[in-house]
């Protein structure tokens, strides 16, 4: 059941969750940071799981003390740990916090390339299509909603530089873990072997068809960061409505893996994202009611739980179909290659959608105090992210 590898991503769901509340709050009262700033941290700090092939090209390549994944997975853990630890006590600037920010998200990026590689290799043996992904994003999913139980509790009751410290403990636990994985062997091959077979992989078309859906649907912008400054400010969010809103949402991600596993992985590739696509698009339109305070009565925040809970239902079917086909088609000996390639595709797309998005809310005034232009914002947005329903005929139709 590799267990061990299963809980290291619950701990990776759990260290990605619980300081959230903590560091919006920190980052708003403490640096003073505006909306717009916010969301080009938010990219900047994105920027290292971009390069996840350059991870997972050195650890194919470059095997430490004869293994190629362990020693990896080790030492990102511990440079995340000295990363939160270090972070609290020295930062007095934004430009200061964002290299720490920028650091830490790189080190628990070569961590996470590394564990996905010996989940590759175990999803490609499988009869049962997609079941260790399937537990492994359960799992961490898991793990978030953990964090996102504790991590609002924690920021109100012991502040947000002890948070930042229980945070670092996190990765100390996930090295414990590794200790008792099984990595699986040593298959030795030079740079220039692992290099020619992650190149013969993308000449086939299912691959670089796959990869470029992949982009189109994460690139367009995205208004996200903003909203919440907007919940935050002008709806007078609290950390308690935020936990509710972390809290579901995760609980949502684990009820849209079971469904992915039970009903969808027989369904073809096409009519599947065509489906998700338009429901995401379309629920979408639903901020227009916070934005111009039409709630029917209805609490702000039932109504931002609900978008929250139904858009995270029909992300994660968007999301598996993805890394289960990104498994599918890794050849023995890239597997950290190709697949770090593939998921950081859709990262480098993040990191444009959140730049993007800060730079079309600063071009239409929206900013720190004064969200008058958001539902602009919103609806451009909206109008730009057509582009990833014309991207559907890109995906294989089975």
């Amino acid at each position: 059941m590799h267990t061990s590898l299963l809980l290291f991503y619950a701990g990776l769901g759990f260290l990605f969750e619980y300081p959230s509340i903590a560091m919006r709050f920190w980052m708003i009262d403490e640096l003073a940071v505006s909306p717009a700033r916010m969301s080009a941290i938010a990219g900047v700090a994105a920027i290292p799981w971009c390069l996840k092939p350059l991870y997972g090209f050195i650890s194919d390549a470059f095997p430490i003390c004869g293994e190629r994944r362990r020693p990896y997975i080790i030492t990102g853990c511990l440079g995340s740990a000295a990363c939160w630890w270090i972070m609290p006590w020295t930062v007095e600037n934004p430009f200061v916090a964002t290299i720490f920010m920028f650091l830490g998200s790189m080190f628990i990026c070569i961590a996470d390339v590394a564990a996905d590689s010996i989940l590759v290799t175990i999803a490609r043996s499988e009869d049962d299509k997609g079941s260790i992904q399937s537990w492994s994003w359960g799992l961490r999913a898991a793990g978030g909603l953990a964090g996102a139980l504790l991590g609002g509790l924690s920021a109100a009751y012991i502040g947000n530089e002890l948070t930042f410290i229980c945070t670092g403990a996190i990765p100390l636990f996930m090295c414990i873990l590794i200790l008792f994985m099984d990595t699986g062997g040593t298959q030795t091959q030079s740079p220039k072997e692992t290099i020619i077979k992650v190149w013969k992989a993308f000449t086939i078309p299912k691959v670089w068809r796959t990869a470029l859906f992949l982009f189109l649907i994460t690139v367009t912008p995205g208004y996200g960061t903003v909203f919440s400054y907007y919940l935050e400010e002008e709806l007078q969010f609290t950390a308690y409505d935020f936990t509710v809103m972390s809290v579901t949402g995760y609980m949502a991600s684990i009820a849209g893996t079971a469904i992915y596993k039970k009903y969808l992985t027989k369904v073809a590739f096409r009519p599947l994202f065509v489906g998700t696509l338009i429901v995401a698009w379309t629920l979408k339109w639903s901020h227009m009611l916070l934005i111009k305070r039409i709630n029917f009565g209805i609490s702000n925040t039932i109504i931002a739980t609900a978008d929250s809970i139904v858009l995270t239902l029909v992300g994660r079917c968007i999301l598996l179909p993805m890394v289960v086909l990104g498994a599918r088609v890794c050849p023995d000996g890239v597997e950290g290659s190709l697949y770090a390639t593939l998921m950081s595709i859709t990262n480098f797309g993040n990191v444009v959608d959140s730049e993007w998005g800060a730079a079309l809310a600063g071009a239409v005034g929206v900013e720190r105090g004064n969200f008058q232009h958001l539902w602009i914002l919103v609806v451009i947005c909206q109008c730009i992210d057509i582009v990833s329903l014309c991207a559907v005929p890109l995906i294989p139709k089975t």
